[in-house]
């Protein structure tokens, strides 16, 4: 969002001086990547309450075809592209698989996984919003927020699980993560 074109790095050993790409293939990579874990993730995570899983995954892809969708139609960033060529969304007007404009591709697409969450998932608007921001009605929060980051509010609570860690196999016996 915040740096356009940035380098894809896909090898842990990488020397680091992989040069910038272009939005178009920054955001191939996200979606490519995005619709993996979508097909391949269960339907709860490993922490079931606030680890990501097939319907969050659905969500991030759904939030990146909106934004790229809009980008094509609002031609964002299109007077810039002179001083800036890496962050060219031009892309997006490109006829899609279909034949169809691709903004109307990703358009249809945020709308499938959106269906998939709303009438295949266990979450759900709760009924009272103000609900999501309290400590004692985290039984509500799980309902809606489909990936949560949870923390004790202080040290002395105890051990709490740090969803930000997720164990990941072995790295060929290096002792990387």
């Amino acid at each position: 969002w915040l740096f356009g074109g940035v380098p894809i790095v896909t090898e842990y050993d990488s020397a680091g001086d992989e040069p910038r790409s272009s939005l178009e293939q920054v955001y191939s990579f996200i979606l490519d990547d995005l619709d993996y874990a979508y097909q391949n993730l269960e339907t709860t995570g490993i922490l079931q309450t606030s680890s990501a899983n097939k319907y969050t995954a659905a969500a991030y892809i759904a939030r990146i075809c909106n934004y790229l969708a809009a980008c094509g139609h609002n031609k964002v960033g299109a007077d810039l592209v002179a001083e800036q060529p890496l962050n060219d969304f031009s892309f997006v007007e490109k006829i899609g698989k279909s034949g169809k404009v691709m903004e109307q591709e990703l358009w249809e697409k945020s709308k499938e996984v959106c269906e998939d969450v709303i009438m295949n998932s266990p979450y759900k608007l709760i009924s009272d919003y103000t609900n999501l921001f309290r400590e004692t009605t985290k039984s509500e929060q799980y309902e809606e927020c489909l990936l949560l980051a949870e923390q004790p509010l202080s040290g002395t609570e105890g051990y709490w699980p740090n969803s930000y860690y997720l164990p990941t196999p072995v790295n060929n016996g290096m002792d990387s993560p």
